[in-house]
């Protein structure tokens, strides 16, 4: 007896196997019913292929499981779109009171956030985010405000959604987040990838001014790392260095060692944004070893108060020299 059951069982599951098939896994549901093999995958495939008779199909998927995650969703979208929020929470806390995942918060946070009800975004919000264990990002478009994210975010995800918020160019808003944020190595290069977004999007003086507050160098002098006592960072108002494959460049406190390999065109092989508080630079004074002969400075104009600074070299052979500071005149 037991042998024929279980041969009777893989029959039906070998039917249902073929969810592509509406004549399959009608074959398939009776007799699973009969043998109690469980049947709410079989109606939730059906669901997806007679679109004309989902909501039953999906209903009864519910009767076989009433914790099926995916029919407790479908259904709670269908009763929204006909406006009936009441049923369409129901549902969505049921599924969240049967399955504490991010799956299941995240379609009550969804749905929440679409009907404008704010408590119950930070609510769920909160839920979703204790199960969301790499990307945050969807959670993170749900708040409405950076005020909401204040209250609800610890740790390394305050960090995370001031990320966020730069990589979806919500600049205001990212600098209101970043004053809220302590000083940390993760947050300050967040804040330089800010200050150099800033900069080519035209917002200069805000990119100037959120780099003083990391740098007080450049707040005083409106140069910074001159004497490259600081690892470049190649954003906002530090040393931009080249990655052509002809250059490299190595850095130590106080110097950054140049090889170049033969060229056929001249090369940037860095540059620096200043914004000079003694009137414009006309004139650039290094302080270098090495093969520097023909190599030059190209000063640009970049608005009224800023100016791009940037060390040339030739065409030629290979070469090395050794910079271990500039001056600005």
């Amino acid at each position: 007896m037991g042998a024929a059951y279980s041969s009777s069982a893989a029959w039906v599951c070998w039917q249902g196997s073929n969810k592509s098939s509406i004549e399959s896994l009608e074959r398939a549901i009776p007799l699973a019913e009969r043998l109690s093999v469980p049947t709410a995958g079989y109606w939730l495939a059906l669901a997806d292929l007679e679109t004309d008779k989902e909501e039953q199909h999906l209903r009864r998927a519910l009767q076989a499981n009433e914790r099926s995650l995916a029919a407790l969703s479908r259904l709670a979208i269908l009763e929204e779109f006909r406006g009936r929020r009441e049923e369409a929470r129901a549902l969505t806390d049921q599924a969240i009171r049967y399955h504490r995942s991010f799956k299941s918060y995240m379609a009550g946070l969804t749905q929440a956030s679409r009907w404008g009800e704010v408590g119950r975004v930070e609510q769920l919000a909160q839920g979703a985010l204790i199960y969301s264990r790499r990307d945050a990002d969807g959670v993170y478009a749900q708040l409405p405000d950076v005020g909401m994210a204040d209250r609800i975010l610890s740790g390394q995800r305050r960090t995370d959604y001031f990320r966020f918020l730069i990589g979806q160019k919500r600049y205001d808003e990212a600098l209101t987040y970043e004053t809220k944020l302590e000083r940390s190595t993760p947050a300050n290069r967040h804040r330089l990838e800010l200050s150099e977004v800033l900069f080519w999007q035209g917002r200069r003086e805000q990119s100037s001014q959120l780099f003083a507050t990391l740098h007080a160098e450049y707040g005083t002098e409106g140069v910074y790392n001159a004497r490259l006592q600081m690892r470049p960072s190649s954003l906002g108002f530090d040393w931009r260095l080249s990655e052509d494959p002809l250059v490299r460049l190595d850095w130590r406190p106080g110097e950054i060692a140049v090889k170049l390999a033969e060229r056929q065109r001249e090369l940037e092989v860095l540059s620096l944004l200043i914004r000079p508080k003694r009137g414009k630079v006309s004139r650039v004074q290094p302080i270098w070893t090495g093969e520097t002969a023909e190599l030059y400075w190209k000063l640009e104009e970049l608005g009224d108060r800023f100016q791009r600074v940037a060390l040339v070299v030739p065409a030629g052979g290979e070469r090395r020299f050794q910079l271990k500071e500039v001056h600005f005149e």
